[in-house]
């Protein structure tokens, strides 16, 4: 399993934009908020989260991570 390009293009947006994108993890969902007029607006939920979304972090960095 593996992340969608959109997916992809977030990590990198949100790697390189530290001070504009935040990324909140739940226990049912991953999503970038940016603040706007000092509130936080979400503007992305990835594809998927908890264990999926590890595995498919992992991989993206470079690791050989699967299920067990």
């Amino acid at each position: 399993m593996n992340f969608s390009t959109k997916d992809k293009e977030w990590i990198d947006k949100c790697k390189n934009n530290p001070n504009k994108y935040k990324i909140y993890v739940d226990n049912d969902d991953v999503f970038v908020v940016i603040e706007k007029n000092g509130e936080e607006e979400t503007i992305y939920s990835f594809t998927n989260f908890g264990y999926d979304f590890i595995v498919q972090i992992l991989n993206y960095i470079g690791c050989n991570a699967d299920w067990v």
